[in-house]
């Protein structure tokens, strides 16, 4: 989730998805009728991911020649400020849990 709205156009755009901040999660939670159970940050652990996803897209550029192509370029570099994100603060890559009111 973000942390910074910066990056929104970016991360939408390649996952298809709009990421939202913690606050506007949990206030959809609670008028859904949901109470914070748990919430944890794992960006730290998740951060090694997107280094392991940028090698993998790497290797399969190179096995299907696809190095150097719009979508390898894209698909690389939107996975590396991802990672940079987390690192920096940028994002919060959490685990909610919630509870029925």
């Amino acid at each position: 989730m973000l942390v910074q709205s910066d990056y929104d156009s970016v991360f939408s755009r390649h996952w298809h998805v709009q990421f939202g901040t913690l606050e506007e999660y949990l206030t959809v939670a609670e008028q859904a009728g949901f109470q914070v159970d748990s919430v944890d940050d794992i960006a730290s652990r998740v951060e090694y991911f997107y280094a392991m996803t940028q090698a993998m897209i790497r290797i399969e550029a190179a096995e299907l020649s696809l190095t150097g192509t719009a979508k390898y370029t894209e698909a690389l570099e939107t996975h590396a400020l991802f990672r940079q994100g987390l690192i920096d603060g940028n994002y919060k890559y959490v685990v909610m849990s919630f509870l029925k009111k």
